[in-house]
């Protein structure tokens, strides 16, 4: 009895992970019920962090201490650099870490652009079928109301789309420092969660195309992107398939800003860092900067 109150020793699964491997496989089978890595990468993760870890704080040790320090409002500035270089080698394109902010995974950084971008009652399109967490983080959290396009073999039905974006835009609506999205599209064009389909390359043009002419803003998920799953001729992997970002080309006459590249290391390191980072252009950063 404590405080008039009886205080029961019962198991909350307090401390427990939510995902236990050897519950789900066994010598011959593979556990495909939840997009985690598995327990011999979270091993190999664990001796790396346990390097790299001693490494860093013995640089802070001989320095100034930046690490333990308030930091940018961006984060780490060596972390961004080093996640550029990371970006560029495997995306084969030129990744900036000034256009990295760093967020404590990809969840994180998907309820941070909802929630400063858009308010209650608004829009946001969404695969059909998608990761099953959205609607909870948009819908149920934040009050977005989901409207869900179905999926073809190459990507969102692209003709549906465009309808349900007509029917629900803003006659009046012009974009400004403040709101320059009035609604906010939720894709995973690269190994698409849970169909594993890539968008093909004319849909992501297309798609491009559709959000600048409509002022929507496309949160595209690229937590699959840096693994390797398909083989070459000379039985190599090969680099998964350009991400949409790379479709949205600053030189384009109507470029304004409309895809952000929502990434994690959750699928190659460990979900249990709450690590990742947002790559954005300059009117979504500003943006979150201000908020």
């Amino acid at each position: 009895m404590e405080n008039g109150f009886k205080v029961e020793d019962r198991d909350y699964n307090l401390y427990h992970t939510s995902y236990y491997e050897d519950h789900d496989i066994d010598d011959n089978k593979i556990s495909l019920n939840v997009g985690a890595p598995g327990v011999d990468v979270l091993r190999s993760s664990a001796q790396f962090m346990l390097k790299s870890t001693q490494m860093r704080l013995e640089k802070e040790i001989a320095g100034n201490g930046d690490l333990l320090q308030y930091g940018s409002m961006m984060g780490d500035p060596d972390y961004r650099k080093n996640v550029a270089k990371l970006l560029s080698e495997e995306y084969n394109d030129d990744v900036h870490w000034s256009s990295l902010l760093t967020t404590s995974g990809a969840t994180a950084g998907l309820s941070l652009l909802a929630g400063a971008f858009f308010n209650a009652g608004d829009y946001i399109f969404i695969e059909d079928p998608t990761y099953f967490q959205v609607n909870r983080i948009v819908g149920i959290d934040l009050g977005l109301k989901t409207v869900p396009i179905p999926f073809t073999d190459d990507g969102i039905n692209l003709e549906i789309l465009t309808k349900e974006i007509e029917i629900r835009r803003p006659k009046d609506f012009r974009p400004t420092t403040e709101r320059p999205f009035w609604a906010l599209m939720y894709a995973i064009t690269v190994y698409q969660n849970p169909t594993g389909i890539c968008y093909s390359k004319e849909k992501c043009e297309k798609l491009v195309k559709l959000a600048r002419k409509n002022n929507i803003m496309i949160i595209c998920d690229d937590v699959y992107n840096l693994l390797r799953l398909n083989k070459n001729d000379g039985d190599d992997f090969e680099r998964a398939p350009p991400r949409l970002l790379q479709y949205d080309v600053k030189s384009d006459e109507d470029y304004f800003g409309n895809v952000v590249s929502n990434g994690s290391f959750s699928k190659v390191l460990g979900p249990g860092l709450r690590l990742g980072w947002i790559e954005a252009p300059l009117v979504v950063l500003s943006k979150l900067l201000m908020k």
